[in-house]
């Protein structure tokens, strides 16, 4: 993350974003949005930093 990046808003979400920025994507605005009981513990943005999170915790919870 370069000195201009900022962490995505959504809460989820592992990207980064330029500054001036709030979300990565659609996905994660809409997410934002959502209730907290609505909100999963995983981000599906589709980006590379969420993937990698996502099936790293699935794999940990197979062993």
């Amino acid at each position: 993350m370069s000195d201009n990046d900022a962490r995505c808003g959504h809460a989820s979400c592992r990207c980064t974003v330029p500054s001036g920025s709030e979300y990565c994507s659609d996905y994660c605005r809409e997410a934002a949005a959502t209730t907290p009981e609505e909100q999963t513990a995983y981000c599906d943005c589709g980006h590379e930093p969420c993937v990698q999170a996502k099936e790293a915790s699935l794999m940990d919870a197979t062993v």
